[in-house]
């Protein structure tokens, strides 16, 4: 086991037309389910996901993975009030915690490899990893387990962000151009053009 991770997927999706994007297939495949896979395939465990809003959608399709399936019962409360559900679990105390999005269909076992081999690596004293293109920053992040504890002890509006901007010295920037870490689904109009991106790469490399 070289990390636990928590993927969030209790959105309700509303500028995607309030239906489950992280159940739309890329690569032959609903995009949460390859997230987990690649994540199990990069020795993670354990890998809570952390369902809401469409939980009766989107749990059939995940619960014969090895995954632990929590339930936010106030999804609307925000996204900050799933992640801490998923922190509040328990993880061995010098395991790190990786949280991914579920809408985040480029992730792979070979760029999860990578964002924990950077993290291994990492400068002394940083606590958090952040994926970095330029000003950009990416998911996922991962951190120590004291980062859990910070963020536990603070009230329900608090998160990761908010634990970056109260500890800028604790973070490490990591730069990177691999898109895997940039790319997210908010509207139909993203998956489209991510969609004919990849048929045109298809295409390229069959002439």
């Amino acid at each position: 086991m070289r990390a636990a991770a928590v993927i969030l997927a209790a959105g309700q999706a509303s500028r995607f037309g309030f239906k489950p994007k992280c159940l739309e297939v890329f690569s032959g495949s609903p995009i949460i389910r390859n997230i987990i896979l690649s994540l199990t395939r990069a020795d993670v465990s354990p890998i809570r996901v952390v369902l809401g809003h469409y939980e009766s959608e989107i749990k059939p399709m995940i619960e014969e993975l090895a995954v632990e399936i929590l339930s936010n019962p106030q999804p609307e409360a925000g996204q900050n009030s799933s992640l801490r559900l998923g922190l509040s679990a328990p993880v061995p105390s010098d395991c790190p915690v990786i949280v991914a999005l579920a809408d985040q269909p480029l992730l792979s076992e070979a760029s999860i490899s990578a964002l924990l081999n950077a993290y291994d690596h990492r400068p002394v004293n940083k606590r958090m990893l952040l994926p970095m293109r330029g000003q950009q920053p990416g998911n996922p992040v991962i951190f120590e387990s004291s980062v859990v504890s910070d963020i536990l002890l603070m009230d329900g509006a608090y998160g990761g962000k908010e634990w970056r901007q109260d500890h800028p010295a604790s973070v490490f920037e990591w730069l990177t151009s691999d898109p895997s870490y940039f790319v997210d689904i908010d509207t139909r109009e993203d998956l489209q053009a991510l969609l004919d991106s990849q048929s045109k790469t298809k295409r390229g490399k069959a002439l």
